[in-house]
């Protein structure tokens, strides 16, 4: 229903002199957010864009007011946690609504008081923090209005649009079909940990654009951290609307209780030795269902997280942000389910999916630590954290700078029967940060299982063994012959390879190497190359490599990735061949190469001109680099 004119007009003018009133002594940049808002309150004319249809109830026990009923000048209440677990009252009185702030979601805009806010302004934390009128439920403070502001003036997010979350978690499927892996995440953590500024912090998650208007900060607590990492990483989680601190985990009873409205909650996206719990306020509880924060923590839709009840240790006063410091509690009440525009939806007692991830780092003084965490199941998210656990371990051992080779050994099983695990061995060497592209290096497998094309599948469990010494092992080919170059099918000849090792002196490691018995006469080309150059040479012979066609493939692929600390011994040749169902099949009869190219459809069947008969590896405990080339002839019996 429209508003009468009369009122209309009532309305327009207290919400303008209301919010001019608030901002009048404020930066310029707040005229933009003044005049945002009373552009939004006149823009609906004399009657509402859309109906949000009548205030329900979300159970039995707690009816709600719709913004319709709400006007300028109502006094209400609100609750949440200020310290300890219990829930304390604040006062709040409407100064208007904003229409159509966001699709389909109105903003009611009030001005708080008590608990200290007039000196904290409006604190991070406090979103989902539920507002009520006549003893209705209203909506949950989520907003913040203008950059600096320490006056408590909060956007509320209406308890209406709240409720969708309750019908969308009705219509979901009973399995998490999560988004793609969010590779812009892992590329920013990345770019941050290598000590470079990555250029989408941006985009990464966007809030009400340029109006002064944005969600309230989510406080996150990380435990168990080194303290570089988390200093690295404050711009990728500021970027996503977080607040991070270092913190741990509450040794009080009182927040492993039921959750109540008003109370802290968190959500964790790790956990063990190693935490990351993002924290706000229960809005509503109704049986099993908890709706808190009343805008979105990363708005991923249908969602997995662990959610914990929290534990408030004390209010800080700041004129960018106030925040309150919280702790997580020990025990998982249940799973987030939904993570929204209008807020987060959780359910008591539902089990989230968690990977628990072993971390075993070896020293070069023979120091040995183990770093036991759980991250997300979440696939859009879970590489991420598992970068960044995997980082914070192997930074809490090797130290930020200094010459560090890291040997890692590990497994990562399945959620398929039949599959067989991912095996992971290699080398990285670095003057500084090396754990970057060793971390780099799981999350490209994580990412190529997660998004693969053939069926879905997930991690039950990572196992990984890290070796680190404190010294470049390193070297270059920097030559290489043979004792000849004449030779015949089946014989054995002895292929030297001159390393240079970083700062010692030059050394030189002899291969035998035997020429297959059905290898016809002619000219051979031999390549002694590193794990990269190989891996290019494949891709040239392969035209693109091998194309994996089915999940088993795509496992045995990851599985024969070749390692940096050996060199590659392969023999070539011009030979007739053909990929077939993403499988090289080399040196192939004319007959049999002309029946499986004869009709077939395009892409299925690619010929080859030349042919690897052979492909050695020989471990030589340091991360080789370089390339060469001789050529053979093989003579006639």
């Amino acid at each position: 229903m429209g508003f009468p004119s009369t009122l209309l007009q009532y309305k327009r003018r207290f919400v303008t002199s209301a919010l001019a009133r608030v901002f009048s002594y404020r930066a310029p940049a707040s005229a933009c957010l003044i005049a945002c808002v009373v552009c939004i309150g006149l823009m609906s004319g004399s009657g509402r864009a859309h109906a949000l249809g009548e205030p329900q109830a979300l159970g039995d026990s707690q009816a709600t007011i719709g913004v319709d009923e709400l006007k300028a000048g109502m006094t209400g209440i609100g609750y949440t946690v200020v310290r300890g677990t219990r829930p304390e009252q604040f006062s709040v009185e409407v100064i208007g609504v904003l229409e159509d702030i966001l699709p389909k979601q109105d903003l009611i805009v009030g001005r708080l008081s008590g608990l200290g806010l007039e000196d904290t302004g409006v604190t991070a934390g406090m979103s989902g923090s539920p507002v009520y009128f006549d003893g209705r439920l209203a909506g949950a403070v989520a907003y913040r209005l203008g950059q600096f502001s320490k006056e408590p003036i909060a956007g509320i997010t209406p308890i209406e649009s709240m409720g969708r979350m309750v019908d969308a978690q009705s219509r979901r499927a009973s399995t998490v079909t999560s988004a793609v892996f969010r590779t812009e995440l892992l590329s920013a953590a990345a770019a941050l940990l290598s000590g470079r500024s990555p250029d989408n912090l941006a985009t990464l998650h966007p809030v009400l654009g340029g109006s002064g208007i944005a969600p309230i900060a989510t406080p996150v607590t990380i435990g168990g951290a080194h303290s570089m990492v988390v200093s690295r990483l404050s711009p990728l989680f500021e970027a996503l609307g977080w607040h991070p601190a270092l913190g741990g985990r509450s040794s009080s009873a009182q927040v492993n209780q039921p959750l109540q409205p008003g109370g802290a909650v968190a959500t964790e996206l790790m956990r063990g030795d190693i935490t990351f719990a993002a924290s706000g306020t229960v809005t509503h509880v109704d049986g099993d269902t908890v709706l808190a924060f009343g805008h979105p923590f990363m708005q991923g839709g249908n969602v997995d997280y662990p959610m914990v009840g929290a534990e408030v240790l004390l209010f800080l006063s700041s004129l960018s942000s106030s925040e309150r410091l919280t702790a997580a509690g020990t025990e998982v009440l249940g799973a987030v389910r939904q993570d929204t525009q209008s807020g987060i939806l959780g359910i008591v007692g539902a089990r989230p999916n968690t990977i628990p991830v072993r971390l075993t780092v070896s020293g070069s003084g023979g120091e040995i630590e183990r770093f036991d965490f759980e991250v997300i199941g979440d696939k859009s998210l879970s590489p991420t954290f598992l970068f960044m656990g995997m980082a914070n371990g192997l930074q809490s051992v090797s130290g930020n700078y200094g010459d560090n080779t890291f040997e890692v050994l590990g497994e990562i099983s399945l959620d398929k029967e039949g599959l067989d695990r991912v095996r992971i061995r290699n080398v990285f060497a670095s003057p500084s940060q090396a754990y970057v592209p060793l971390s780099l290096m799981i999350m490209q497998i994580y990412a190529y299982l997660y998004d693969n094309p053939f069926e879905s599948v997930g991690v039950r469990d990572i196992d990984l063994q890290i070796r680190v010494r404190d010294q470049l092992k390193t070297a270059e080919i920097t030559r290489v012959w043979t004792d000849r170059n004449e030779v015949r099918a089946g014989d054995t000849i002895n292929v030297a390879v001159s390393l240079k090792p970083y700062r010692e002196p030059e050394i030189v490691k002899h291969f035998p190497l035997t020429i297959p018995e059905d290898t016809p006469a002619g000219r051979l080309s031999l390549l002694v190359a590193d794990a990269t150059a190989m891996a290019l040479e494949e891709q040239s012979l392969l035209q693109g490599g091998r194309r994996p066609r089915d999940l088993h493939q795509l496992v045995d692929l990851i599985n024969d990735m070749r390692a940096s600390d050996n060199i590659y011994l392969q023999l070539s040749r011009p030979a007739e061949g053909a990929m077939f169902g993403g499988q090289p099949m080399p040196a192939l009869p004319a007959s049999v190469l002309e029946v499986l190219t004869a009709g077939q459809t395009s892409g299925e069947t690619v010929r080859l001109r030349r042919t690897a008969i052979l492909e050695e590896e020989n471990s030589v405990d340091l991360l080789v680099a370089g390339e060469h080339r001789l050529e053979l002839r093989v003579r006639r019996p």
